[in-house]
């Protein structure tokens, strides 16, 4: 696979990324903030929304990167994106750990 088609194909995994984040996030938002009734359960909320929010800033970056690889891709940028990708996953990871946590919580 060439330099341009992985970068397309970078490009498409990041559109689906963003979609199943969007959807997830305002799922367990939604629910957490449904269930929140003690101040200890808003503040988890609000922690849950920093995480998410820091998420989707990763994920901006990594979209961002590779669209800068479209337009002229090569070896580097392709793997910072992939790089973004990875920080985007983790700080996805947490913030969907910690949204259980407060789902589950009472």
């Amino acid at each position: 696979m060439d330099l341009h088609q992985r970068t397309l194909a970078l490009m498409e995994q990041l559109d689906d990324l963003k979609t199943k984040f969007d959807t997830e996030q305002k799922t367990m938002l939604k629910g957490m903030r449904e269930k929140q009734t003690t101040k200890a359960g808003w503040s988890r909320y609000r922690d849950c929304q920093k995480f998410f929010t820091n998420a989707r800033k990763e994920l901006n970056s990594a979209t961002n990167d590779c669209l800068s690889a479209v337009n002229k891709p090569s070896m580097s940028k392709i793997k910072t994106v992939e790089a973004r990708i990875q920080v985007f996953d983790n700080s996805w990871q947490l913030a969907r750990q910690y949204g259980m946590i407060g789902l589950l919580s009472g």
